[in-house]
This record gives C-alpha cells, sequence and structure tokens, in this order.
C-alpha cells in the first residue's frame, strides 16, 4: 500500500483518540479548572503506560511487517500472538501497580490537597483500566502491520462517540441520573475502551482471520519472542524516559501553580491535533521501512524517509500555524481565565519550532526502530531528554523566570538535537543490517 493509504487512516484514528481527552478535559472544565488540571497532571503517568503498551505493540508490527516483506507469512502470524499475549502480560503488571498503589500517585506527582483528591478518584477508576488499553494497542498493530488501518480509524471513531455520549449523559445528569462529577469522566473512559477493544479483537480474529495458534508459538517461542524483545527493549526504554521526563517537568510546573498547570493542561490537548500527524507519518513510515528491508530495497526505504520528512515537517508547521491563528476561540472552550489565554498564544506560536522538530525525531526515530536499530535511538533519547530538556527547563522556568514558556524552549532544543542525532545515524546506513531477516536463512517459513 502507499504511504498516504496507510497514514490518512492512522491519522484520523489518531486524531479521534487524542479527541478522546480533548472530550474528557472539556466536561472537567465544565466542573472546574482544578478538576481539568488534576487529571491534566495524570496525562505523564498515563502516557508512560501508553507509551509503553505502544512501543511494544508497535516493535511486533515491525518484525511481523519485515516478515511479510520477507515472505515469512506464517511466521508473522506466530510473532502477531506473541505480541499480543507480551502486551497483556505488560498490561496485567500495569493494572496490578494501580489498583495497590492508586493513593500514592499525587503524593509522588506533589499535588496539593485540592488537586489530589479529583486526580485519586480519577486514577483509581482508570488505572485497572489499563490491561484493556494494552490490548487494544496490541491487536490495533496487528491490523496496522496487516494494512487495514481503515479498520482502526473506524473503531476509534465508534469509541469517541460513545465517550461523548457516555461523558454528556454521566456528568450532566441527562435523563435523571445522577452527576458523577469526575467519576463519570472515568467510568466514560472505560466503557468506551472496552468497546473499542471488542471490535479491534472482532477485526483481527473473524476479518483477518488470525488464529490462535499456540502450538506452533510455544514451539519456536524464543524465535517468536526474541526478535520482538530486541526492539522493544531498548525501544521502550526512549518513551518511558521521556515521560518520566515529562513527570518532572510537571514538578515544575507545580512551582509555578495552577495556571500555570491547567495552560499546560489546555494547550497539550490542542496541539495534540499536530502531534498525531507526526506520529500518524512516523507509524506508516515505519511500516512501510520495515517491509522494505525485510525485502531488502533498501533504496526504496532511503527514499521513502527523505519523503515522509519534507512532507511531515511541512504540514506539523501549517497545522500549528492554524491553531495560532485560532488561539482565542480555541482556549475560550476551555476557560474564560486571561492569564490561561496569554500564556497558551505564546505556547502555541512556540509550536512552529517545536513541532516540525517533533516531527523529524518521530519519523527518523521510527523509521530506526522500524529497521530494527532501536538501541541507537534510545540511548539518543535517554542522554539528550535528561541532559537538555530537564536542565535547560529548570534554569529558564525557575531562575530565569520565564515559567511555562522557559519549559517549552527547552522541549524544543531537546526534540530538535534528538532528531539531528537520528538522522545522522540513518545516514550512516547502519540499520542495513539490523533486520530481522538479515542473518536468518532463506529457507525459513
Amino acid at each position: 500500500m502507499s504511504l498516504w493509504a496507510l497514514t490518512w487512516p492512522m491519522f484520523i484514528e489518531l486524531v479521534l483518540a487524542f479527541t478522546l481527552g480533548f472530550e474528557d478535559s472539556f466536561y472537567l472544565a465544565k466542573l472546574s479548572d482544578r478538576a481539568a488540571a488534576a487529571v491534566g497532571a495524570l496525562l505523564p503517568v498515563f502516557g508512560i503506560c501508553n507509551m509503553a503498551f505502544q512501543t511494544f505493540a508497535q516493535s511486533g508490527a515491525s518484525v511481523a511487517s519485515q516478515l511479510i516483506g520477507g515472505e515469512r507469512r506464517a511466521w508473522a502470524s506466530r510473532t502477531f500472538i506473541a505480541t499480543i499475549l507480551l502486551n497483556a502480560v505488560l498490561g496485567a503488571g500495569v493494572a496490578s501497580f494501580f489498583f495497590l498503589f492508586d493513593r500514592r500517585v499525587g503524593l509522588w506527582l506533589g499535588l496539593s490537597p485540592e488537586v489530589y483528591a479529583p486526580a485519586t478518584e480519577f486514577l483509581t477508576l482508570v488505572g485497572p483500566m489499563l490491561f484493556i488499553q494494552a490490548l487494544r494497542f496490541s491487536y490495533a498493530s496487528v491490523i496496522n502491520a496487516r494494512g487495514r488501518t481503515r479498520w482502526n480509524m473506524l473503531a476509534a471513531a465508534f469509541v469517541n462517540v460513545a465517550n461523548l455520549g457516555l461523558n454528556h449523559v454521566l456528568t450532566r445528569g441527562t435523563w435523571g441520573l445522577p452527576r458523577l462529577g469526575v467519576a463519570g469522566v472515568a467510568y466514560s473512559t472505560i466503557v468506551a475502551q472496552s468497546l473499542g477493544l471488542i471490535i479491534s479483537a472482532t477485526v483481527v480474529h473473524a476479518h483477518l482471520k488470525l488464529r490462535w495458534d499456540l502450538a506452533g508459538l510455544w514451539s519456536d517461542l524464543r524465535g517468536c519472542v526474541t526478535p520482538i524483545l530486541r526492539i522493544a527493549v531498548p525501544s521502550v526504554i526512549e518513551p518511558l524516559s521521556f515521560n518520566c521526563n515529562q513527570l518532572v517537568l510537571v514538578r515544575i510546573i507545580v512551582v509555578l501553580g495552577e495556571v500555570a498547570l491547567a495552560a499546560r493542561t489546555y494547550t497539550l490537548n490542542l496541539i495534540a491535533f499536530a502531534i498525531v500527524w507526526s506520529f500518524a507519518l512516523g507509524v506508516g513510515t515505519q511500516i512501510k521501512i520495515a517491509h522494505y528491508i525485510g525485502a531488502r530495497r533498501f533504496s526504496e526505504a532511503q527514499a521513502q524517509l527523505q519523503r515522509s520528512l519534507r512532507i511531515g515537517m511541512f504540514l506539523g508547521f501549517v497545522m500549528m500555524g492554524v491553531l495560532s491563528l485560532s488561539a482565542r476561540p480555541l482556549y475560550g472552550l476551555f476557560t474564560s481565565d486571561p492569564e490561561i489565554l496569554r500564556i497558551g498564544r505564546v505556547l502555541l506560536l512556540l509550536g512552529l519550532a517545536l513541532e516540525p522538530a517533533r516531527t523529524s525525531n518521530m519519523v527518523v526515530g521510527g523509521s530506526l526502530r522500524g529497521s530494527g536499530d532501536a538501541r541507537f535511538a534510545s540511548f539518543v533519547s535517554v542522554a539528550l531528554t535528561w541532559g537538555i530538556a530537564i536542565p535547560l527547563a529548570y534554569v529558564l522556568a525557575l531562575r530565569l523566570g520565564l515559567g511555562l514558556v522557559g519549559v517549552w524552549l527547552a522541549m524544543i532544543a531537546d526534540e530538535a538535537s534528538r532528531g539531528i542525532m537520528n538522522y545522522w545515524r540513518w545516514q550512516t546506513g547502519a540499520w542495513k543490517s539490523k533486520g530481522v531477516l538479515a542473518h536468518e536463512p532463506t529457507s525459513r517459513t
């Protein structure tokens, strides 16, 4: 399939997925800015979990895509099953953690008593649901690797509509039901995500005919799991490090006060509509490049990366320009606080530099992982995120008094430096020898 055929359904799917957070923030903001800020403070926590789930799922999809490109379809099917099982185990572990420690997370984040209460209420309900989220990511990765990205788009649309309707009913007390407040938003998330999992699993097993060949998987368990872990383990370090970095940034922003915390929450919801393009393009490019590498079509992989970079950086800039011009009405959906609007306008303008930098990092880093060359991207991410983003954010935001603007400037420096280093690595050509089939006998099926 063409990159466009792969990417546009993923883009819409991701827009719809991020719209879930937008919807939740909208209904939480109707309760109070404090409720929105409280749940917003948990976003890095959920981000760590979801990025880990997504990384394992995409790693399995990258391995399977290389196998499909190399005409090893039976082996690819076993890899899909192994990916689902690995994510199920990971999701169960995360859900158990939040079940046991839900009341401590807010304390670790340093939330004030007023913000701690609604944040803990939300986490207590939604935390165990992350097991469902882990399975959703794994099934979605199977669908994407098979090139059927429209199914994920349709599932995301259904989840979005269900979440929106449930949010309205459960927070507004429609039809005589009690107004559940923050708990209503949490219950909406749980029900909507559960319905999404049912749809995705049905597509994979009924439409794509993926069978639970556990006997075949067990007979070659090491051969199926090892290539996934070879990509996933170093790859998962990057999002875990990044989101731990975000937790530290939240601690810095908490010091700046509730206005800064609310402004960050609303801004992240708005720029998500620009981020999703970069992410969708990165995943689509990763799938294409994995197929090319499996077929040993290296020149086409190189050309694909260059096209993706040009398209992604240009459209990321354009999207941020549109958001910047629409700052007042967009922030007006959440709040009437003039200070939040003032800060938000500046942050959206800085996004004109941040989003092209983020795109280059996502596209090239994802391509390195898709090729099997995951260690370098992970090392660069950890080193530069902690060596640049955190120290610079602390100095600019707190020592020099730039506040939230200082945090955004540090993020720009971090994303740009990582994108440059990953691009340099790609240009060395080391990725050509990292594929799962690079050292495998050609007779294997």
